[in-house]
This record gives C-alpha cells, structure tokens and sequence, in this order.
C-alpha cells in the first residue's frame, strides 16, 4: 500500500485511562483487511478488456504519464489537473476506459488517450509507434512528447516525427524549493503547425501511421475543454460492437465487467 497511518498511543500525552482506550495501529489495520478477506468475492471480477484480452476496462485507455507529474510538474497547473479532468469528462460522457502507466498493445486497448503527456522516454515513444503501426487510434492533445523521461527537451520531439510543429509557450517559473512555492497558476500555451499551415486552436490533425490513426489538438482540458469535446472524438474512435453506456442514475458512474 502507498498510504499507512499510524495512532501511537504510546507517544500520546493524557490520562492514562483515555490512551489505553486507544487502538493500536495492528487492530486498526486489520478490521479493513479482514473485511476484504471476508468479502473476496467483491473483488473477484475480471474487468472488460474490450477487443483484446487486457486486464481493463471498455476499449479506452487514458495514459497516466509519470515522468511528467514527477519532473515537469511544478503545479497542479502542469499536468495533473489536465489528467484529472480528462478522466472527469470521459466519466461523465459514460465514456468507459482503463487507466495504464505503460502504452500497451491495440489488442488490449483499441483507442489510447495521451493527454498533455510532456515527458515520454525512449521506450515508450517506441512503444507509441508500435501501437500506431498495429492499427491502434492515439487521442493526444496539448505539449506531448517533447521532453524525455527526465523532462530534458528532446532535439527532436515526438510529434515532430510525424509531421507537427508544435510550439509550447512556457510561464516563467521562479526557482525555489520546494519547487511549486512561488509559482504561479499558469498554463503552458500550446500551438502547433502541420506543413507550415497552423493547426486551428480549437482543432484536429489526424495522420495515418501504419494501420493506426495519430489524432493530435493543441487544447488543453483546463483552458478549452469545449473546443476539445473529448469525449466525442473518444466516443467516435471506439469500434462499433462496443457497448456505450446511454443512460445512468444521476451522480452516478459506470463500468462494465465480465462477471
């Protein structure tokens, strides 16, 4: 687990009555793992792969990249706030998807979502363009691909490979430690060229890679999320025998399973 906690009652100060009425941090943590335990089989079921035979759900992957949330950003501004509201819209659309830290097979995951990903090493560059060769459909959008696993800028960035100019006008961030104190709440400003036309702000280019399509847009979640209707461009992409979630209870979200 990423998350412990801890009562130490030992190290508390008061009456000695009221601490020993303390649980310890060993029958605290138990009651949740003896309630999975007891319960296993809530949580026996095989997600939905959609076409393949990956351990996700829906035919929709959103990629999680963090090398950019590790080293590029310094706010929440930077990344996680694009990532977060991608997930919400795409939620909210009834759209189902899986969330991945690594670009996996089109078999898996049809349609892969690579939202304001900054940061891409070698291998998953690579990866992308097996995935794109392989017929796979990749939704990116806002600064993608241009620094490396370590937020170093690349001589030549992703989408440069495939034809796009994209300029990415950065806000000035002060030095400090921790490195997010005197930073302000901007946004990086992304535009982008394809054969010296420049991409409209609120639009799409599309590129045909191997069998796979590459769909690109300059907008970010935070700052234009309607011009980017995510979750319709999403929506079109995914193939035609996948089930779409039309209705659900209000305030409620969706996702389908095998069993």
């Amino acid at each position: 687990a990423d998350t412990w906690f801890s009562t130490l009652p030992g190290r508390l100060a008061g009456p000695p009555a009221e601490i020993a009425g303390l649980a310890e941090d060993t029958e605290l943590v138990a009651e949740g793992f003896n309630w999975e335990k007891a319960h296993a089989h809530l949580f026996a079921g095989q997600p939905d792969a959609g076409a393949g035979a990956g351990a996700g759900a829906g035919d929709a992957a959103v990629f999680f990249s963090r090398a950019t949330r590790d080293y590029y950003g310094q706010t929440h501004q930077d990344y996680t706030l694009d990532y977060h509201l991608t997930c919400s819209a795409l939620v909210n659309a009834g759209v189902d998807f899986a969330v991945v830290t690594a670009i996996p097979a089109p078999a898996q995951w049809p349609v892969l979502v690579l939202g304001c990903a900054a940061c891409l090493s070698e291998d998953e560059i690579a990866g992308l363009e097996a995935y794109l060769s392989a017929g796979g459909m990749v939704v990116a959008f806002g600064p993608t691909g241009l620094r490396d696993s370590r937020a170093r800028l690349l001589e030549k960035p992703w989408l440069a490979r495939h034809g796009i100019h994209m300029l990415v006008e950065e806000p000035e961030r002060t030095p400090s430690f921790p490195p997010y104190i005197h930073q302000t709440k901007e946004t990086a400003r992304c535009t982008g060229f394809r054969n010296g036309t420049p991409v409209d702000p609120g639009g799409w280019v599309v590129i045909e890679t191997g069998t796979g399509r590459l769909h690109w847009s300059p907008c970010r979640p935070q700052a234009d999320a309607q011009a980017l209707d995510l979750p319709a461009r999403v929506s079109g992409l995914l193939p035609e025998k996948s089930p779409h979630i039309v209705q659900a209870p209000a305030g409620w979200a969706l996702r389908r399973f095998k069993d």
